[in-house]
């Protein structure tokens, strides 16, 4: 018995030896691997989103301010943030969000969010920032309780309002806004991804257009709006969700078709006309969408006759 027990103490000890040994050694492994400032742990982005998940307001407060001026600092270093140095941002910025509480509270600090977009320089990578913000925001939503849906909306507003003003800030330059198009289309008002979420399709439809509304100017240009709504047309001609299309036809096509809002915006009829038939005629449109485009271009058309005889019977009249 005495015997088998200072075997059993042997072994214990033995096994002991080797895990102290091999953590040691994957400890040395590490620490030459995380030597690069480059590396996911040794990073000042892993740093700040730490800081901004922390419980207290007075850290959280004093990270956003802090990280404002980082970005600043790093945009003139020419450094660029890379997509993962940004998801480890946003990670940090989503936490700070859901600790947030006082609606006063979570507007500033949605507001202070969305506005760090303006800190990086060139604007491409502002976008970037938007871009991987509705990555996050696409795999965090099922996470987010009915308590917390509203500031995450409100989230998601003040974040499409400065995407709209990074365009206005830089005269609708067309690159620009042809990037843009593309983060939207391929981002959150993509239905065909595997992660799309249908509550942030139905918010961001439900705001954009009274967002870019507000930041219309006369150096808006006719074109420059259907470049921006063409990811509304791509997501409704792909859409399952009958909701998600009759939010498309209420807060988007009717615009175009003289609804509501529509004297704000400067809306070309043939341009509007044409990118109807080319969606219509588009293979991978929905029967239903087809349908639909094709009676919204029948009603422009029709729009354009009833114009003409008004205009006749006013040269009869004189």
């Amino acid at each position: 018995l005495y015997a088998r027990v200072q075997l059993c103490a042997q072994s214990a000890v033995q096994r002991l030896y080797f895990y102290v040994r091999d953590t040691i050694v994957k400890s040395s492994e590490i620490k030459l691997r995380f030597d690069n400032k480059l590396t996911f742990m040794a990073g000042t982005e892993v740093k700040f989103a730490n800081r901004l998940g922390s419980n207290e307001p007075t850290v959280r407060s004093r990270a956003i301010k802090a990280l404002r001026k980082w970005i600043s600092a790093r945009s003139a270093s020419s450094q660029k943030l890379s997509e993962l140095e940004l998801l480890k941002l946003w990670k940090g910025l989503f936490v700070c969000m859901w600790h947030s509480d006082k609606p006063l509270v979570q507007e500033e600090l949605a507001e202070s969010i969305a506005n760090l977009v303006h800190n990086f320089n060139p604007p491409d990578a502002g976008i970037e920032y938007i871009k991987v913000f509705f990555l996050t925001i696409a795999r965090e939503w099922h996470n987010i309780d009915r308590l917390r849906l509203d500031k995450f909306y409100m989230l998601i507003r003040r974040v499409v309002s400065s995407s709209c003003r990074v365009l206005k800030d830089n005269s609708w330059e067309e690159g620009l806004v042809q990037k843009m198009k593309k983060l939207y289309q391929e981002g959150p008002l993509n239905p065909t991804l595997e992660n799309t979420s249908a509550g942030v399709q139905l918010h961001v439809t439900e705001v954009y257009l009274t967002e870019l509304g507000q930041l219309l100017d006369d150096d808006f240009p006719e074109t420059c709006l259907m470049d921006l709504l063409e990811p509304f047309f791509f997501l409704y001609s792909r859409t399952k969700n009958s909701t998600i299309a009759e939010t498309v036809e209420k807060n988007v096509f009717s615009v175009l078709m003289g609804g509501k809002q529509s004297d704000i915006f400067k809306i070309d009829k043939e341009n509007l006309k044409e990118t109807l038939v080319q969606w219509a005629a588009n293979r991978d449109t929905s029967g239903k969408a087809r349908k639909c485009f094709y009676a919204l271009k029948k009603r422009l058309a029709d729009q354009d006759c009833g114009e003409n005889v008004q205009v006749k019977r006013r040269r009869l009249q004189h």
